[in-house]
């Protein structure tokens, strides 16, 4: 086999397992929202112990693209891409750490609020969308929907401060105010770490940092 056409082999190996860590992610994301609807609390502490195979996953496409690029020395274009895998991974990794943090606090505190619930469920659907487009934008290059992704996490951003500003008044039991809070501003930050991803895809697609 050609060098170059080996390169390309494992440039396509590492895309596949970036795919399979936003696939994952986004099932826990899934999972969560299931979870939290119902408040399954047994589901919620297990999303905590099925949390290594992210970090597996993270690991192993870290591993992999620091040997392409120690052994490869690849074109700037390949090594834009490669650099890119690496902070997806590592934000994707994040997001998952969000959610399991969500899950051991709502296993925790019964929230009980149907409003608030709904409000959660509402951010994390927008989470899990925004996270199902940016996996089809990298996978088709789609640069309209990255800058349309770019946008969206002020949809999620709205929605926590409707959350931890009016919606929160109704609470009168203040631990539970906090814990409200708490999941909240974890979500939030699920949302950055997606607008992360849409601009290291921008950057691997144009080659400049988004503006």
């Amino acid at each position: 086999m050609k060098p170059r056409q080996n390169f390309i082999n494992n440039l396509d190996e590492v895309t596949s397992y970036v795919f399979r860590l936003s696939n994952e992610v986004e099932k826990r994301i899934d999972k969560l929202i299931h979870c939290i609807e119902h408040r399954n609390v047994d589901a919620l502490k297990d999303i905590s112990k099925e949390d290594i195979v992210v970090n597996d996953l993270e690991l192993l496409i870290n591993e992999k693209i620091i040997s392409l690029i120690t052994l490869e020395a690849p074109v700037a274009s390949d090594l834009r891409m490669l650099i890119s895998y690496i902070k997806i991974a590592e934000d994707l990794e994040r997001v998952a750490d969000n959610v399991v943090n969500i899950a051991n606090v709502s296993a925790e505190y019964n929230i009980g609020s149907e409003e608030i619930i709904n409000k959660f469920k509402s951010m994390l659907q927008l989470s899990k969308l925004m996270l199902s487009d940016a996996t089809v934008a990298m996978e088709t290059k789609d640069l309209a929907l990255i800058k349309e992704l770019l946008s969206r996490d002020e949809d999620i951003d709205m929605l926590y401060i409707d959350t931890t500003s009016e919606a929160i008044e109704k609470i009168e039991d203040k631990v539970i105010m906090s814990q409200v809070v708490l999941i909240a501003k974890y979500i939030e930050r699920i949302g950055d770490h997606l607008e992360n991803i849409s601009e290291h895809l921008y950057y691997y697609l144009t080659g400049r940092q988004y503006q």
